[in-house]
């Protein structure tokens, strides 16, 4: 023991040495490659491994010692912890902690880990726009029992406060300037954060989707007025990998993130489900590709209205006066914003009130179904749009002190929230690019940039997810070289007394059946198994391919599909209403 004791301080010697010549570089924002994550026994841990972290103690993540400093932040999947490296300066690094109570949140953990590694590799390879997202520095998963994991990731900690917080101190501030200064001010302000975070953006969405963007994931940082002020990203804890979602692994995952900055598709999607956005190619479209851009969108509309002057006191005296039609503007934007914050307001409280309490979300659900509050939000959204180029109409117009940048700013802004209609031209993190003027060569061209950065995290295709015909959920992943089956979110092959808890898969046997909807039947070495739907057999004989397990499952035909990402939703969702997209139900109208 003691020598093992001695082997595994050594150990955290060199890692700890290893990780401070990396927070050394942190003002620079070039890291190497993180520690890779590790399955830990917790008997292998030093000092009280089941206790949860908190203030004053030490943690041990990666091979290296964390003085643990003070809570920043509590959220609905974990707590993130101020830490930093005995004998270093402090405030530079963070852990954030996730206890899972089921495989599927130990997976969604996980791959929170390697979406973060994604961007400190993208950082090794010196793309600076990816300092506006944390680094991954080490990631360990430790086994607590057999149905609980607890997860946690040191990274680097972006400076800055919580934009929500910034906004509501900027609210209160009576600054004495003159409206078409503070005017100014905001756009100038949102410029920086959608050129920053746009360009972030264009690099992550080729590999990731964060599927939470809002301002109290933003981080500012005010760099004083010589120079712009820095915005971050944070919490990938929603992340998903954006191939497989895009191949159809939304299907099988709900809503998620913060309702008040959906579009209208993902309502429709929380309400009833994918069949419907099948139904429509526009929505099917926007919930595959658009939901941080939309999510972004509305953020920084969100931001420009609220730092934005509101002289509702103001006296027009000459109607045609330029600067009272933009003043006007403003305050109808204003309007238009408060009535769209009330109604995603109210019904974020229904969807935060089941969650929190345990309820199950259909009557949720049903309430907002009954309520049309898909039909609601885009209808609040639409006006909102209207306001928006109304104002840039007004700002275009102006002949007096130079607005720089409103027609940009308001054009990125229409051009990336959705109202619920299919656009002229889909809108993508490039185009947004473009409109903002950045320089073109920052953009990568070409896939292979991306490539190199993933490595070998295995964001590709590493697991394969279903429900079989028995109502159960299946999975096949892609453990360090080997492929493990998990059924409900536990491990296990075989059954009854052939039942083996580790999960490993040494054969895969494959059956034609005849049922309509299913691809045949899966079992392991034990014969234990159940249906698989059409669309995963190339998946899986892919896996096990890598994994090297026998098996003789056909090679795909012209209906396969690959891989998706599965989250099943909690109950099956209402049978959809009448529900078509905005511009259908118009014409309907018209021809009725």
């Amino acid at each position: 023991q003691q020598q093992q004791q001695q082997q595994q301080q050594r150990a955290a010697s060199r890692s700890r040495h290893d990780l401070e010549q990396r927070a050394a570089s942190l003002p620079q924002w070039q890291h190497r490659v993180a520690s890779p994550a590790r399955r830990q026994d917790v008997s292998q841990l030093p000092l009280s491994p089941r206790e949860l972290l908190h203030s004053c103690t030490t943690v041990l993540i990666g091979g290296c010692s964390f003085w643990v400093e003070d809570m920043l932040s509590r959220g609905s999947f974990g707590c993130v912890w101020a830490v930093s490296l005995p004998g270093s300066r402090k405030g530079v690094l963070v852990v954030k902690e996730i206890v899972c109570n089921s495989g599927i949140a130990l997976r969604t953990a996980e791959f929170e880990g390697e979406a973060l590694q994604l961007c400190t590799n993208l950082a090794a390879e010196g793309e600076e726009c990816v300092s506006h997202v944390p680094k991954l520095l080490a990631m360990d998963v430790e086994s607590l029992n057999n149905e609980t994991w607890r997860v946690r990731l040191a990274m680097t900690r972006l400076p800055g406060d919580p934009l929500d917080d910034i906004l509501l101190k900027l609210e209160l501030v009576q600054e004495p300037q003159e409206p078409m200064q503070r005017l100014g001010k905001a756009l100038g302000l949102v410029h920086t954060m959608l050129r920053q975070l746009s360009l972030t953006m264009v690099f992550i969405s080729m590999c990731v989707f964060h599927r939470d963007i809002h301002p109290r994931n933003m981080l500012m940082e005010d760099r004083g007025s010589e120079q712009p002020p820095h915005f971050g990203l944070v919490d990938f804890g929603l992340a998903v990998e954006a191939q497989a979602w895009q191949k159809g692994g939304w299907r099988l995952r709900g809503a998620a993130g913060d309702c008040r900055y959906w579009p209208p598709s993902a309502w429709a999607m929380f309400i009833f489900g994918a069949e419907e956005l099948d139904r429509h190619a526009a929505w099917r479209r926007e919930y595959e590709a658009h939901l941080d851009l939309h999510a972004l969108g509305l953020s920084a509309l969100e931001m420009f209205v609220r730092v934005a002057p509101t002289m509702q006191t103001r006296k027009v005296h000459d109607k045609d006066d330029q600067e009272a039609a933009i003043l006007a503007g403003l305050l109808d934007l204003r309007e238009a914003w408060d009535r769209y914050w009330e109604d995603a307001s109210r019904f974020w409280k229904v969807i935060f009130g089941a969650y929190s309490s345990g309820r199950p979300l259909g009557e949720a659900k049903k309430t907002c179904q009954e309520a049309d509050a898909h039909q609601v939000i885009a209808a609040n959204l639409r006006e909102l749009a209207v306001v928006v180029r109304r104002l840039q109409q007004a700002c275009e117009n102006f002949t007096g002190a130079p607005l720089p940048r409103a027609s940009q700013v308001f054009q990125v802004l229409l051009n990336s929230v959705s109202v619920g209609e299919a656009p002229e031209a889909p809108p993508s993190w490039s185009s947004i690019q473009f409109l903002l003027e950045v320089s073109p060569c920052k953009v990568p061209c070409s896939w292979s940039i991306i490539q190199a950065a993933i490595g070998d995290l295995g964001l590709k295709d590493s697991k394969v997810e279903y429900v079989d015909d028995d109502g159960d959920h299946v999975t096949f992943a892609l453990e360090g070289g080997k492929l493990i089956a998990y059924c409900n979110g536990r491990r296990g092959v075989g059954v009854g007394e052939t039942a083996d808890s580790s999960g490993l898969v040494t054969e895969l046997k494959w059956s034609n059946c005849s049922q309509e909807g299913w691809a045949g039947s899966i079992a392991d070495q034990f014969n234990a198994g159940g249906l698989i739907p059409k669309g995963m057999l190339s998946a899986l004989r892919a896996l096990a391919d890598t994994a090297g397990v026998p098996h003789n499952i056909p090679a795909d035909d012209e209906s396969e599909q690959p891989s998706v990402e599965a989250e099943p939703e909690p109950e099956a969702t209402p049978a959809a209403a009448k529900l078509r997209p905005v511009g259908q139900q118009q014409q309907q109208q018209q021809q009725q």
